[in-house]
């Protein structure tokens, strides 16, 4: 409708001849005949919200203009459509055009018709009529008259039926015309309601042949009517809309079996299967209730059917054969709806008018195992040990010595059990519970070897070795339950040490598992086998990386064995000792930690201190490694340090002993810088380093000292850190490598403490400094790098900035090559030794070969700055790039430095001589 009627569709889809066109020029100005057609474009749009928002503005505006009438019935019309009665009228009864009031009259009337003011609708409708007698909406609206007085009949109780009789004249003047349907329907309706059943029940029927689409809905209300006046021709008419099967079937359904109860039809009602029926005549009201409860039997609805029976059984009247029966299928009701109560009931009434019958014994099978379902297990066990099983069929007795065995086992008589279930494997071998008997008994005799003592441990074991084998020699169990047996047979001989026989079945049946599309085990099933065979090759065959492989394998089988510590613990000294032997080492490592964090999880008082520090260096080291080569997975590296803090921290709660703890503590500080948690980081050192004021001890002295003071300096305690050096750099052991690193840092404070104006030759702690970068170049140590590669750099530096800016280019240059040459020349013992400590540490040579293409990189920038050559920059900024991105080194010194260089030539041209 979007799209084909812009014409009509606002406004005019009710003002007949009107358009668009001849509309907008009624329109005064442009602004107000662009206003109209912007409410026609939202109409067509069908944005009739914001066509009430445009109108009611547009009226707002326009107070006086000759269209609002108009706009009142778009207004009512959409507002009637919304199903907001309520203000739609309230438009409507703006109307004071009587042309736009008749074509609004309509919905102005369904207004009405909704907020139920059928007075008005009367009075509104026999107006109209008598002011238009030629009008084409009159039939319509002597329908709205005949509805509203409908209506307003089923509301006013006191004039019901004088209401009614004047609806149905009404409704009478609209026969043979094109509202005939709806009359009729009305009619149909009235004449229900004045029970008047015969004519209701033709008009019916009239509506049936047609309306094919509603036919099964006025049958239906034809077969109620018809009730009332002739019940088999209801019948007739119920069963035609049941035989339908569509909306009405169950509703039929139900209704037809009504009728049958009450025309005692009851070979038919024992045919349906819906809801039955109450209302029977009294002579017939017990049996009535013993065949539909037989009905509802027939259709498994046994608590409905049980209902019925008891209502059969209520009085003395029936007939001692339908009791029988009636008691039999109550008992059977009651057994399927676990109802022992009721059960109980009906089989004492039987016990008491039938005790000698045939049936009593089938009765007290039945109640036994009512009882052992509900877990009255010894009044259960009396029911069986009542009963004759010789008076049983042979599939009762089947059925009865397996129940009676399992209730056994259920009660704890493991050993009687046994001898039952025994009983039933010999006497029905082809028994369909072969399987769960099967089960039952070795259940039973793995109890009876728990509950063992010592002497008697090997003994059962071997019993139940014996049931096995004798269980296997069967041919009615499937491979699945075979397969089980062998696993059981397997693990007792692993029990009765009989190793060989184990590991060579586990493994028999670990690798059939893997044939067979099915698994034939549980995961926990195979998690166990695989457990074994692991322990099998750890203490037997001495096979370390086979246990280790096992275990591995049985862990992912069954997670629960994460529980299992001593397992856990075994894997980590095993995975431990073989990264002694074994390359590469790390995988092993890794495995030997994943274990021990899993024991630690589930209780960190199963992890031994050292142990638990061993795991806390693992993950320090990991964080360290992250650090270094992932600057990028920064939540990784969150989560390892948070795992090393957790695991530091408990290790410091274990220990007091400082010789044990100084260590830990300085990691756990060092994790807090990373975190950026200063605080916490500043307590741990300064606790640390009055524990070095207290005790002799040299282990970490160094590190954590320079450690302390880089936190000074951060939060700008410089002389704080200064005094800390003086206390004591002169007690530091010379060979720590992290000597060169508190120099360097000291002589980088004392530096940034000089005013700019004392920045000269002549100012002695700059000699000094100069001295110690100088020193520090000199005695390089590849352990300490990147120490004496950045002391040498900050020496150039530092030297540069002391000439003028003419100079420094040229110095630069000539200093930086001195630094290469340095650090490249191999000549005396202390280079030697440097170079070939380089070349077996991958992780120093790769610091090592980062400083030395910075360096070349900066002597590219200072000579085209000499030279004023551009392709110079542009070699340079290519290999600080490349330094980026090769990522040999990723400290944040030289991460820096290289950003210092590329964003001070950014914007740089030099023009080529």
């Amino acid at each position: 409708m979007r799209k084909q009627s812009i014409a009509i569709i606002l406004f005019f889809c009710f003002f007949g001849s009107i358009s668009a066109e001849e509309f907008f020029p009624k329109a005064k100005t442009q602004e107000e005949a662009l206003f109209l057609r912007r409410i026609a474009e939202f109409f067509q749009d069908e944005e009739y919200d914001l066509v009430k928002i445009q109108i009611e503005e547009y009226l707002t505006t326009y107070k006086e203009s000759s269209l609002n009438e108009y706009l009142f019935a778009i207004m009512g019309n959409i507002l009637t459509n919304e199903k907001n009665y309520s203000q739609a009228i309230n438009y409507f009864e703006k109307i004071q055009s009587a042309e736009i009031k008749e074509k609004s009259t309509v919905n102005f009337l369904r207004c009405l018709s909704e907020l139920k003011n059928f007075a008005k609708i009367k009075e509104e409708c026999e107006s109209y009529l008598q002011k238009n007698p030629e009008s084409p909406l009159n039939l319509k609206i002597k329908l709205l008259l005949a509805e509203s007085i409908y209506n307003q009949a089923l509301t006013d109780k006191d004039n019901q039926t004088a209401l009614l009789k004047e609806a149905k004249g009404k409704f009478e003047e609209l026969i043979g015309s094109v509202l005939e349907n709806d009359a009729i329907e009305h009619l149909s309706q009235i004449h229900a309601a004045l029970k008047e059943h015969e004519t209701a029940a033709k008009f019916y029927f009239e509506l049936a042949e047609k309306n094919p689409n509603k036919k099964e809905d006025y049958l239906f209300q034809a077969a109620s009517v018809q009730a009332c006046f002739n019940k088999e021709e209801a019948l007739k008419t119920f069963s035609l809309v049941f035989e339908a099967k569509k909306n009405k079937s169950k509703e039929a359904a139900f209704n037809k079996m009504l009728l049958l109860l009450e025309l005692k039809k009851y070979d038919e009602l024992l045919l349906l299967k819906d809801s039955l029926a109450h209302a029977v005549p009294k002579d017939k009201l017990q049996l009535s209730h013993f065949f539909m409860a037989e009905a509802l039997v027939e259709m498994k609805d046994y608590e409905k059917a049980l209902i019925e029976l008891n209502l059969s059984l209520e009085n003395a009247n029936l007939a001692l054969p339908y009791v029988k029966t009636a008691l039999l299928t109550s008992m059977n009701c009651s057994f399927h709806l676990n109802n022992l109560d009721n059960f109980n009931l009906a089989f004492n009434q039987f016990k008491e008018l039938f005790g000698q019958d045939q049936e009593m014994t089938k009765a007290l099978f039945a109640k036994g195992l009512l009882n052992k379902k509900n877990q009255k297990l010894q009044e259960a066990r009396q029911d069986f040990e009542a009963i004759q099983a010789t008076s049983l069929s042979l599939e009762e007795k089947e059925n009865y010595h397996y129940e009676y065995a399992h209730l056994l086992y259920e009660l704890q008589d493991f050993a009687k059990a046994k001898d039952n279930l025994k009983f039933f494997i010999d006497n029905f071998t082809s028994s369909k519970l072969m399987a769960q008997a099967a089960k039952c008994l070795i259940n039973a005799s793995l109890k009876i070897i728990a509950s063992s003592t010592q002497e008697e441990m090997v003994k059962n074991k071997n019993i139940l070795v014996d049931d096995l084998n004798d269980l296997l020699k069967l041919q009615n169990f499937s491979i699945k339950e075979k397969s089980l047996f062998r696993f059981i047979l397997a693990k007792t001989k692993y029990e009765l040490n009989d190793v060989g026989y184990a590991f060579e079945e586990f493994s028999h049946l670990l690798s059939e598992n893997e044939s067979y599309k099915e698994p034939i085990f549980s995961s926990e099933q195979l998690a166990e086998m695989t457990l074994l065979v692991a322990y099998i090759n750890k203490n037997v065959k001495n096979d370390p990386k086979l246990f280790c492989e096992n275990g591995k394998k049985a862990l992912a089988l069954n997670p629960k064995l994460r529980e299992n510590g001593p397992f856990l613990m075994h894997l980590f000294n095993t995975y431990i000792e073989r990264a002694k032997e074994e390359a590469p080492k790390q995988p092993l490592i890794d495995s030997a930690a994943e274990n021990l964090l899993l024991l630690y999880n589930q209780d960190p008082t199963k992890v031994l201190p050292n142990n638990l520090l061993w795991l806390a260096d693992y993950f320090y080291d990991k964080t360290n490694t992250c650090i270094e080569e992932n600057l990028a997975e920064k939540d990784k590296i969150l989560f390892l340090a948070d795992q090393c803090i957790l695991l530091l921290e408990n290790y410091l709660k274990q220990n007091s002993d400082f010789t044990k703890t100084e260590g830990a503590m300085l990691k756990l500080a060092n994790l807090h810088k990373f975190k950026n948690d200063s605080e916490k980081q500043l307590a741990l050192l300064e606790q640390l380093v009055n524990d070095y004021r207290k005790n002799n001890l040299t282990s970490y002295k160094e590190e954590a000292v320079f450690e302390l003071a880089k936190v000074y300096v951060a939060s700008n305690n410089k002389e704080k850190a200064l005094s800390l050096y003086k206390e004591f750099l002169p007690s530091f052991n010379v060979d720590s490598v992290f000597v060169p690193f508190v120099i360097l840092h000291e002589a980088r404070t004392k530096l940034s403490l000089i005013d700019p104006k004392d920045f000269n030759l002549s100012n002695e702690t700059i000699k000094t400094i100069i001295t110690e970068l100088k020193d520090l170049s000199l005695k390089k140590n590849i352990k300490s790098e990147p120490a004496h590669l950045q002391a040498s750099l900050e020496y150039v530096d530092l030297l540069c900035n002391l000439v003028s800016k003419q100079q420094r280019n040229e110095k630069k240059l000539f200093l930086l090559s001195r630094i290469k040459e340095n650090f490249s020349v191999k000549e005396d013992i202390l280079s030697q030794d440097y170079h070939l400590g380089r070349k077996n540490d991958d992780k120093k040579n790769k610091i090592y070969q980062a400083y030395m293409m910075l360096i070349d990189a900066e002597m590219m920038l200072a000579q085209a700055e000499i030279e004023n050559k551009d392709f110079l920059i542009q070699e340079a900024k290519a290999l600080l790039n490349k330094l980026l991105c090769d990522k040999l080194d990723t400290t944040s010194y030289l991460f820096d430095r290289i950003k210092q260089n590329l964003t001070f030539h950014e914007d740089e041209k030099v023009a080529p001589k």
